[in-house]
């Protein structure tokens, strides 16, 4: 059976966050599991600053306090700490957990990845760091908004001022993802102008409004597009309104911007009209393409680091190897035996089995020191063996059987090798 990776998991927040501003201080909780042994366990940070395509990244390692329940299950907990960062708006923190086993160059395994946003009007959380972009798509919808939105303004007299805001804000995080699928859905941008001064998140309602008035006019009447626009204008509004914690007002634009989008997908919309024919498979033509060309996948392997305690078992064991291939007695060749024992020592003295190890060098060098050559190469010989089977424990198993992933791609291997060259036996 192959060693397991370890498994990492943040249960504290559990989720993205989104902040009005940047002092503020997040409690990050770390579940690490492993089915021998875990080793270490950190928090990882990534500060992600600036915009378009001047973005600067920070990464630092957060200090944590880990209650090791057993050797297989640690928990841990940390505080992310935003001031320091300097923070401002449409920055982000993105954290992720990294944990290892004690296998030697076992490569660390991360977690699930979240981030911390510093709120600005207008924005849209960055995507690409850690957010999983079919998750959440179709979850959210603009009904679901409006109900939060009520259920918010209904809990608002148990609320302090302060958690009420920020519960806003995530509101208003969950109506400007909202507000991109219909951007994405209308090629991607909105008819803001082209001024290039204007950052491309920011809402420019004057040029909107300029817009309408050619809508209106007949210019570029299209229905569903203008009730797609005028629903994008509101949820805008609704989201600078939620930042602000005016929560009523929002629920206004809400509601008015679910009747443009109920408007945009009426019967007499020209957005996602239906095919005027059922697209079908050509069954006939199944299993008739040709697989000469096709050739297996060969994913790079995880660069490993030598461990290096064994890289020095290895060279102790070549050192004896050389001392027993020199004959005779001496002080230079005992001194020789002696030194060994020291290193073999050296490499790990609450080690069991190179304790016994050094035991036998040292009998080694005593019995050449008394002129007993066959004697002590018998104690050589001895110590050789014992430490052979400390090398042996650290060389990593091969997968057992013809089933084992190591198998499988030699053999994938070969069969490409004899797909390009035919005359291979």
């Amino acid at each position: 059976v192959r060693d397991a990776p370890p498994t990492a998991r943040i249960t504290l927040p559990g989720r993205d966050l989104g902040v009005p501003d940047g002092n503020r201080s997040i409690v990050v909780g770390i579940e690490a599991r492993d089915d021998l042994g875990i080793a270490t366990l950190t928090l990882r940070a990534v500060t992600v600053a600036g915009s378009g395509e001047r973005f600067s990244f920070r990464e630092q390692e957060i200090p944590v306090v880990v209650e090791r329940l057993d050797r297989m299950h640690w928990r841990a907990k940390a505080t992310l700490a935003l001031a320091p960062l300097g923070l401002e708006p449409g920055d982000m923190v993105v954290y992720r957990a990294v944990v290892s086993d004690g296998r030697p160059g076992a490569v660390p395994v991360e977690s699930d990845a979240w981030i911390v946003e510093v709120l600005s009007p207008g924005s849209i959380a960055a995507a690409g760091f850690a957010i999983d972009p079919e998750q959440d798509r179709y979850a959210l919808s603009q009904q679901m908004v409006i109900l939060k939105t009520e259920r918010l303004l209904a809990r608002r007299g148990s609320l302090s001022a302060e958690a009420f805001g920020d519960l806003a804000a995530e509101v208003a995080v969950e109506q400007r993802r909202v507000r991109s699928e219909f951007v994405f859905m209308m090629g991607g941008e909105v008819e803001d102008g082209h001024d290039h001064d204007v950052s491309p998140t920011e809402l420019n309602e004057v040029a909107e409004a300029e817009a309408e008035d050619e809508l209106a006019a007949g210019r570029l009447q299209n229905a569903g597009r203008l009730a797609i626009l005028r629903g994008i204008r509101f949820m805008s509004r609704a989201d600078l309104l939620l930042n602000t914690a005016s929560v009523a007002d929002a629920l206004v634009a809400e509601r008015q911007a679910l009747v443009e989008i109920e408007k945009a997908f009426a019967r007499s919309r020209i957005i996602l009209r239906a095919l005027t024919q059922r697209e079908q498979l050509d069954m006939t033509r199944r299993l008739t393409g040709v697989v000469d060309g096709r050739v297996g996948i060969t994913r790079p392997t995880a660069a490993v680091t030598p461990d290096p305690k064994v890289t020095a078992t290895r060279r102790l064991q070549m050192a004896m190897a050389a001392l027993r291939g020199d004959t005779g007695t001496g002080p230079g060749r005992a001194a020789q035996a002696n030194a060994l024992a020291e290193a073999s020592l050296r490499l790990d003295p609450g080690n069991t089995a190179l304790q016994d190890v050094a035991r036998l060098l040292t009998a080694t060098s005593s019995a050449l020191l008394a002129g007993r050559a066959t004697g002590g190469a018998a104690l050589l010989d001895s110590a050789s063996v014992a430490l052979n089977r400390v090398v042996h424990s650290t060389v990593p198993r091969t997968p057992g059987g013809s089933t084992g992933l190591e198998a499988a791609r030699l053999r994938g291997a070969a069969i490409d090798a004899r797909r390009r060259r035919p005359e291979m036996p």
